[in-house]
C-alpha cells in the first residue's frame, strides 16, 4: 500500500510538473478543444477495439514508450503491446469502465477510472473477472490526438 501511495503521488508531481511546461508552450491563438470529451471518446474507443478484439485499433491509443502496470503481473510495454495486437487472442474478454474523474492541464491530463472485465468460457458464457481502479496518464500528442503514456492499477474490493 505504501509503494502504492509513492507510486500516485509521483505521478501527481509529474502532472504538475508537465503542467506547467504545457501551459509555458501553448499557442494563445488556437481555438479551444474539448479535451475531456475528447479523452472520454478515445477511452470509449479503446473500449469498442478491444471488446471486439481490434488489438491494433486499442493499442493505437497508447504513446510510444507507455508502460501500464497491474497488479500482481509484471510491467506491460508499449513494445509488447505492439507485438501482441497481431496475434490472435487466446483468450475472450469484455471490457467497460467507469470514469471517476477527468483532470485536464494543457497538454497533460489524468483520468481515474474504474474498469470491469468478463471473460468468455468455451460454453459462450461470461465470467466476471476483476475489478480495477486504474489512473491512466494522458498526452496530447503532435498529431492532435491524446494517447496513454502511464497507467497504474490496483484491484479494487
Amino acid at each position: 500500500m505504501k509503494q502504492a501511495v509513492s507510486r500516485w503521488m509521483a505521478v501527481a508531481w509529474l502532472v504538475g510538473a508537465a503542467s506547467a511546461s504545457a501551459l509555458a508552450q501553448q499557442a494563445p491563438n488556437n481555438p479551444p478543444r474539448d479535451d475531456e470529451r475528447e479523452l472520454r471518446a478515445a477511452l470509449a474507443d479503446w473500449r469498442d477495439a478491444s471488446n471486439v478484439g481490434d488489438w491494433r485499433r486499442a493499442a493505437s491509443h497508447y504513446a510510444h514508450g507507455a508502460l501500464i502496470e497491474f497488479p500482481g503481473r509484471p510491467d506491460y510495454t508499449y513494445e509488447e503491446m505492439q507485438r501482441n495486437a497481431s496475434r490472435p487472442p487466446t483468450v475472450t474478454w469484455r471490457h467497460d469502465f467507469q470514469i471517476v474523474e477527468v483532470f485536464v492541464e494543457g497538454a497533460l491530463a489524468v483520468m481515474r477510472v474504474d474498469f470491469t472485465s468478463e471473460q468468455k468460457q468455451a460454453d459462450g458464457s461470461w465470467k466476471p473477472g476483476e475489478s480495477i481502479e486504474t489512473l491512466q496518464v494522458w498526452r496530447l500528442q503532435p498529431d492532435g490526438r491524446w494517447r496513454i503514456t502511464r497507467t497504474l492499477s490496483g484491484k479494487l474490493p
